[in-house]
Formats: C-alpha cells, sequence, structure tokens
C-alpha cells in the first residue's frame, strides 16, 4: 500500500495519504479542515512531498508578509494619505488608463455596438456560454485552454507530422511614428518592465485570460503598448506590439468577434461586435473611475461627450503591429497612410522639407514636436525606456481641481493656478519596487514669468509641507531641495540677505536634475541606474527650473515594514478595486446570475445555507464561548460554487476569522454576481476597521433576510415563540427546503440595498445578515438606481430562484409575511404588491466571420467584399 502526500486546495498543507485506495474519495486537511478529493499524484512520493513542502514554506513567507500587512498604523496626516493613494492610483492607472475608452463617459456595460456581450458570466448557471468558469477555468478547475491543447493531440495522427506553417515575416516599422497628427495624450507602457514591479497583481490569471479570449492574443507576445489620446474629442487609439511576428488568420480566428472587414489603403479595418476585455479596461480606467470620488462633479471637460455608444475598431497593421480604438479615428488613421504606411510626419531627421521639425532620432516623428520633446526630456529616447512614459497637451479645465470635494481645497488652491498656465505635461516612472520610488515630472508653462510665480507662490510651499508629510509616512527623513532661485529658503546657513546665494556646505546636495537622486539625464544615451550613495539612503523631493519648464524628481526609499505595513496594503488595495470593475464591467450581471444560484445550492446541498461559518472553537481561552458573528465568513463563500467561482471558495479557512491573514486574498477579491452594475462604483467596494489601513475588500450589495425583528438574525428556530418569525437563513441556521413552509416563491432569501453601506460580502453578521425592522420593514432597503421607471423601492431575491420588485409603498404587512418562512399569512395578491421581474432574454451571441486567407502582411492583401448594410 503505497503512501503519499498531496498539497491541500485551501492551505497548500502536505496532507499524507496512507493508501492508493483512497484515490477518488474525499479527506480532511488536518491543518485548515478542508475536505477534497484525492487525485491520483502525478510523481512519486518523495516528489510530492517535496513540493509539498516548498508550497508550505512560501505560504509561511505570504503568511508572514500579510501577518505584517494586517498591523494597523494610522497616519496622522489625512493630505499626505491623500498623496500616496493618488500615487498609488496614478502607478497602477497608467498601466491601462482610458485604453481603448478615450475620456468619453462610460456608457452601460461598454462601448461596443451589436449584441450586448454578457461577459464572463452568461448563463444562469454561472458559467460562460462555452462551460467554463468567470474565472477561466473549468468546473473541475482545470484550464480550458490547456485541455483544448490536450484534446487536440490527441486528435492529431501519431505517426504523421503536421504540415510547417510558415513564420510570419517581422515587422519593418516604427511603432512610435504610428499615430495620429492630431494626438494630444501618448501613454507608453513597458510591459515586462511593468509585470516586474509590485504593480504586477493587475496581470493575475482572470485578466490575462480576460485578453486572451478577447483579442486571440497570448498576452505574453505584448511587448509595448502605446495608448495616444486624439483631438478635441479625446478618442482613444492604441498601439499593440508584439514581441514575436503572428500570421493574421491566426490572430483573427481566435478573436473571432469582429464583423466584415473594409479595406483601406490595402489594410483591412474591423467593428469588434462584442469585446470584454475593451468594454472592461475602458470603463474601468476612466478618468471617472479612477479619480471620480475626488471630485464634487467630474469636469466634463471642452468638449462634451457624445451620447451614442462608441463604436471599437482593431486593424492588424503588420505583424507585429495591432491598432485599435474609435472606429472612426481608425477609419482617417488608416485613409491618411501614405506608401510607405506612414502618416504625416510632422518631425525628420537629417535634412528634413520645409515646415518639418528637426529631430534627433527618427521616433516619435508623426506627433506634435513639442509632444515629443515633453516625453524626450523624461527618458522616451533613452536606450533603456522607463517602464511607463507619459505626455499631454493640456486642455484647459479638463481636471479642474476646482471641482475638488470640500477636504481637498488645499490640493486645488495649489493645483489650479499652476494648471491654468500649463502648455504641456509629461512623466515617467522609473523605478517602483518593495523599497523605492523613483519618478520625474515636466511641466511646461505658458512663459518663463508663469513658470517663475508657479514655483514661487504654488510649488515650493506645497512641496515643503509634502516633503514633511511624506517624510511622517515612510518613517524615514524626506528632504525638499529647492534648486531655483523662485521662493527658495537660503540652504543650510547661506545669506539671509542674498537668497541666490548658496553656502559650500550645501554644494553637495546639489545635484543633476535628470535622474532622482542624481545620474543620468534622461535626454541622454546611457541605461538609467541610480548613484548608490554610501551609507544610508535618503529620500528626497527635488524642484528644478529652465525658462518655462518646472522639473519634479522624486526619489524615495522606505524600509520593508513600511511597504508591509503602508504602501503594499494600498497597492493590493487599488489593484483589487480596478480588477473588480473590470469584473463588473466585463459582464452585463442582472440579478437572477444571483438568484438563479438558490435552486442549484438546494438541489446540490439539501438546504441553504447557515448565516456564517460554523467556526470551530480553537482558542482554549474563549473557554467555550462561540466566535461572534462578525468575525465569521459569511453564507455567500458557500454560494460561490454555484456561481462558477470555485477557485475563490477554495481559498477561503472557514475556521478562521474573515479578516485573518488566511482569508484577507478572497475577501478583496469582488464577486460581480454581488454588485448592481447600475450603483456607483464606490457601493462595489468595503473597507473594515477590523483589517489594516488601506485595504480594500469586495463589497455586496445584497444581504440575507432573517426573519421579522432587528434581532432575528440571532433568534432560534427551534423556539416556538420565534417559528413564525425566523426567515431561511440566521447567523447560527439555515432551512431546509422543507422548512419554509410558506412556499420558497412567497419567501424572500436576498435583498438588494441601496448604495451608501460598507459591506464586505466575506464578513458575517450585520455586514450580510439583516432582519426586517418590524415597524418600517423598507428601511435600510429603498432606492432608485435601476428600478423600473425610477420607482422608488428594491428588488427581493426568492428562495425559489425568482425576482420580484418589491415598491416602497407596500403594505408593511406583506413584505413583513414574505420575510418569514412559516409564517402562515395569506400572500394570494403577492404578484400585484410585488410583481415578479422575468429575466432578461438572452440575446443571441453573433457569430465569427470566417477567417480570411492569410497574407502574412505581403502586400498582396486581397479585396474584401463589400459590407452588408444594417437591415
Amino acid at each position: 500500500m503505497a503512501s503519499f502526500k498531496l498539497p491541500c486546495p485551501s492551505c497548500e498543507n502536505p496532507v499524507p495519504i496512507k493508501d492508493e485506495k483512497l484515490v477518488g474519495t474525499k479527506v480532511e486537511c488536518p491543518k485548515c479542515k478542508y475536505r477534497f478529493k484525492v487525485e491520483a499524484p502525478a510523481r512519486d512520493a518523495k516528489d510530492a512531498d517535496a513540493a509539498g513542502k516548498g508550497k508550505d514554506k512560501g505560504k509561511d513567507k505570504k503568511k508572514a508578509v500579510a501577518a505584517s500587512s494586517g498591523k494597523k498604523k494610522k497616519s496622522s496626516k489625512k493630505a499626505v494619505a491623500i498623496v500616496v493613494g493618488l500615487l498609488a492610483v496614478g502607478v497602477l492607472g497608467v498601466v491601462g488608463f482610458a485604453m481603448m475608452g478615450g475620456d468619453d463617459k462610460p456608457k452601460g456595460g461598454g462601448f461596443v455596438p451589436g449584441p450586448v456581450n454578457t461577459g464572463p458570466v452568461a448563463n444562469n448557471d454561472g458559467t460562460n456560454p462555452d462551460g467554463t468558469n468567470p474565472d477561466g477555468t473549468n468546473p473541475d478547475g482545470t484550464d480550458p485552454l490547456a485541455k483544448k491543447d490536450d484534446e487536440k493531440d490527441k486528435e492529431k495522427p501519431k505517426d504523421k507530422t503536421p504540415p510547417a506553417v510558415p513564420s510570419a515575416l517581422a515587422s519593418e516599422q516604427e511603432t512610435t511614428n504610428l499615430f495620429p497628427n492630431e494626438t494630444v495624450s501618448l501613454f507608453r507602457f513597458d510591459i515586462d518592465a511593468i509585470r516586474r514591479t509590485p504593480v504586477s497583481v493587475l496581470f493575475d490569471r482572470t485578466a490575462l485570460d480576460l485578453f486572451r479570449r478577447s483579442f486571440g492574443i497570448d498576452p505574453d507576445n505584448v511587448a509595448v503598448y502605446y495608448h495616444a489620446i486624439v483631438g478635441e474629442k479625446r478618442e482613444p487609439f492604441g498601439v499593440i506590439r508584439l514581441r514575436t511576428p503572428v500570421h493574421e488568420n491566426a490572430v483573427l480566428s481566435a478573436m473571432g468577434r469582429v464583423g466584415e472587414p473594409k479595406e483601406i489603403k490595402k489594410r483591412k479595418l474591423y467593428v469588434f461586435k462584442s469585446n470584454p476585455f475593451t468594454t472592461a479596461v475602458s470603463s474601468a480606467f476612466h478618468f471617472d473611475a479612477l479619480f471620480g470620488d475626488l471630485y464634487v462633479k467630474v469636469p466634463a471637460g471642452p468638449v462634451p461627450a457624445s451620447q451614442e455608444p462608441r463604436v471599437i475598431g482593431v486593424s492588424l497593421y503588420d505583424t507585429q503591429h495591432i491598432l485599435v480604438g474609435d472606429h472612426s479615428q481608425l477609419q482617417a488613421f488608416l485613409a491618411g497612410l501614405d506608401g510607405k504606411g506612414l502618416p504625416k510626419l510632422l518631425s525628420g531627421t537629417g535634412n528634413p522639407p520645409a515646415g518639418v521639425t528637426l529631430a534627433d532620432k527618427p521616433v516619435y516623428l508623426s506627433i506634435d514636436p513639442k509632444l515629443k520633446r515633453a516625453l524626450q526630456d523624461v527618458g522616451s529616447e533613452m536606450t533603456t525606456v522607463p517602464p511607463v512614459v507619459f505626455a499631454e497637451k493640456v486642455i484647459q479645465g479638463f481636471y479642474d481641481p476646482k471641482l475638488l470635494k470640500p477636504d481637498l481645497q488645499s490640493v486645488s488652491a495649489v493645483l489650479d493656478p499652476v494648471l491654468s498656465r500649463m502648455q504641456y505635461l509629461s512623466a515617467a516612472l522609473y523605478t517602483l519596487s518593495t523599497g523605492q520610488l523613483t519618478a520625474k515630472a515636466r511641466m511646461q508653462m505658458t512663459s518663463n514669468t508663469a513658470a517663475f510665480e508657479s514655483v514661487r507662490d504654488q510649488l515650493v510651499p506645497a512641496l515643503t509641507l509634502a516633503a514633511w508629510g511624506v517624510s511622517d509616512f515612510l518613517n524615514t527623513p524626506v528632504l525638499f531641495r529647492n534648486h531655483t532661485t523662485a521662493g527658495g529658503m537660503p540652504p543650510m546657513g547661506g545669506d539671509p540677505n542674498n537668497p541666490g546665494a548658496i553656502d559650500p556646505m550645501a554644494m553637495p546636495m546639489i545635484m543633476p536634475m535628470g535622474m532622482p537622486g542624481g545620474g543620468e539625464d534622461p535626454g541622454g544615451e546611457q541605461p538609467l541606474t541610480p548613484n548608490k550613495p554610501k551609507g544610508p539612503q535618503l529620500s528626497y523631493i527635488d524642484l528644478g527650473l529652465t525658462d518655462q519648464v518646472i522639473t519634479l524628481n522624486v526619489d524615495w526609499h522606505w524600509s520593508s515594514e513600511v511597504y508591509r505595513n503602508k504602501i503594499e496594503p494600498r497597492i493590493i488595495g487599488i489593484a483589487n478595486t480596478i480588477k473588480g470593475k473590470m469584473a463588473v464591467f466585463a459582464t452585463d450581471q442582472e440579478n437572477h446570475v444571483l438568484a438563479g444560484a438558490l435552486p442549484r445550492i438546494t438541489a446540490n446541498d439539501g438546504a441553504f445555507p447557515r448565516g456564517t461559518a460554523d467556526r470551530r472553537l480553537a482558542d482554549a481561552s474563549r473557554r467555550g464561548l462561540r466566535y461572534p458573528p462578525q468575525t465569521r465568513v459569511s453564507f455567500f463563500a458557500e454560494l460561490l460554487p454555484f456561481l462558477g467561482r470555485d477557485n475563490l471558495t477554495r481559498g477561503i479557512n472557514r475556521d478562521a476569522a474573515w479578516y485573518d491573514d488566511v482569508n484577507l486574498p478572497a475577501a478583496e477579491a469582488w464577486v460581480p454576481e454581488l454588485l448592481v452594475p447600475d450603483y456607483p462604483q464606490s457601493a462595489w467596494r468595503a473597507t473594515s476597521p477590523l483589517v489594516a489601513d488601506g485595504r480594500v475588500m469586495g463589497g455586496t450589495n445584497y444581504v440575507g433576510i432573517a426573519g421579522v425583528g432587528l434581532d432575528s438574525p440571532r433568534f432560534d428556530p427551534k423556539n416556538p415563540a420565534y417559528a413564525t418569525k425566523v426567515g431561511i437563513t440566521g447567523y447560527d441556521w439555515g432551512s431546509k427546503p422543507e422548512e419554509v413552509k410558506d412556499g420558497l416563491s412567497n419567501t424572500i432569501y436576498l435583498m438588494q440595498t441601496p448604495p451608501g453601506l460598507s459591506q464586505p460580502w466575506i464578513a458575517g453578521g450585520g455586514a450580510t445578515i439583516r432582519g426586517l425592522n418590524e415597524a418600517e420593514p423598507m428601511r435600510g432597503f429603498t432606492h432608485t438606481i435601476g428600478t423600473p421607471n425610477g420607482k422608488p423601492g428594491t428588488y427581493a431575491l426568492m428562495g425559489d430562484g425568482s425576482v420580484r420588485f418589491v415598491p416602497a409603498n407596500i403594505n408593511p404587512k406583506v413584505l413583513l409575511a414574505m420575510g418569514t418562512r412559516a409564517g402562515m399569512e395569506d400572500l394570494a395578491d403577492l404578484n400585484t404588491a410585488a410583481p415578479r421581474v422575468d429575466p432578461p432574454k438572452k440575446k443571441p451571441e453573433p457569430k465569427p466571420e470566417p477567417a480570411p486567407v492569410d497574407t502574412v502582411f505581403s502586400g498582396a492583401v486581397e479585396v474584401a467584399p463589400a459590407p452588408r448594410e444594417k437591415k
């Protein structure tokens, strides 16, 4: 009887399997008590044991880090927390800011025409149309892509070699010369470099699989992404630079969801019929989504946003360049290409013709030369380009700091005078690691005087205060060094009567203004490498001024403890917020998807789950007292498998507090089915004083109904005094279908709550279980968002999986009767009092067009058939 070990799917603890006969049966992990099915070992027992120990060691390390992050140390400087939060938002946001969405206001579920994309969870059983789970896996947890590959391998004849596919020819085009002349903003993202930073948490399996399914491209083949914002209407124009050449038909056949092409200058322009990744990213990284919480009213910009849904186009320019963005913009761009496939060049090298600006290097030649210079000054033309580079022609009124919330008006007082006199803004992220941040910003003002006054009146006072606040936040000295004479204090004992004088003792502090902390000027040729000073590493904020150009450099260092306790929680929190928004925007969720899980769980388990996990007593000091409900894992963890989210539920330890380190990764994940897409995005996340400051959990817009009375979650259903008052679930009990004597179709299981409540979906207690107020049962439930014709009320998800609209003026006695499982009230007129809401008719999935014959972009592109007219 050979023995072996298997890692527990929940905690990865190696579990000893004493007999091979146990394969196919369920065993319990002795560490976390999770029961899982025993699979046959893939290798011998020694290898399995070694792998288990290795994983356990890695898990312990992660737990140690998470334990440190759980220590709460609140900063007393709100402005500093805001600044650091903004930095984190900025670093994460630029990874996909406005990607394929420009700055038009998001509309509904997306910007694409044709049938509405239902996203990862399209079926009422919680699965994708192809049967896979929303997280990209099969219901059994395996990788569908790998499975398909295995099936294909099985189908291949073993004794035949498949015909060789000729390699696609590499592109000879310079990527940076493929932007429209009217580009007003340009981002460059080095994907590999970004994935080596702490923000790599954005590139999880779900996001990568969403990209793969949407574009038909392996995410690992994306080397650089450029995003341009074009013209006054700020239309999106993206360029994906692939690492290796690809065949056109291979991409299009995998992409699938495109309409018939229109040929323009020997290149084909397609229309996306639906694209979940485009919809998700364009909405999640929209200005409203990233910064809306900072504004009383989000600035509208100089040009009103179009009220029509945006049409997204895609064109495979050549074997290594894919253009994606506003369809009309792509059409105009392709139509304007010359015989070499280039747009009109505004800059040139050597001896450019009249009217064309002389450039040092043949890059970024098609954009405004001043925008090109703004990019160059922060490092875009270096041999080693920074991971993130950005430049923008400032449109007055677009950011409008005066509209910031009242508690940010001190920030507005600094930003408004500076932005109002700014022409070009550029920035670059050089380093972001677990111990350092280096970055540079460049501001070109309208005149030398405007630059001088902005430095003297706004930036010097503000940065002096900022250095003090950041020092407090990072627990390390941060020096503000004013390298200008505008508003400069006498450095280190200089002559007070001569503000421009420099004390010789202060000379070592004056450094080149290129790289923060010294080093190469970003306009130079050498790879960017910060100086390594001897002794303790100091942190700086450097301000410089040359004519009408202001430069701001930061070089901040921090300890591992500060990173764990202050910085990492914020990065993770913001990253999970962005990924959560992407998950919601990538779907077209209806409350029927969540309701559809209810009959499946009763059919599988024979009962509705208890409202909180039955947490085993492991703390002897509690002397047998049960853990409070608010510390336990909520019943939503039991619903996850029936929503197709098996991977998430396997990461939950029900014997630990929901906010323990082992459960925080799951708590920070967002579950789109528990959220209302029509709500403000702030309603989709939740915070709690029980977790480290800065960490953000996924929220829920639904709660379980325990019965009649605010204390009903604590009632004992076996007590005759409460038998007619309890609902389907409470803190310590659930219900079997036969116990719901009023009928599952007449009894509420979940009710939708209005926005404005912080409710982590994983938290037990009042966050997820409520009782109805006997005097005013609709109190705390009424809203008008997404209700029929804006009528006040809410939605109730009944025990049988049906959905009803509960109007605010419903007879209280009727609603109270709906909240009990065995009240035996007369609900004959229920359809009138709370009408049923039928699920929307499922719209047909667009059929992919036949893949065109591959041309390997040889220039001899076949003529596309005439587009069909819309009927």
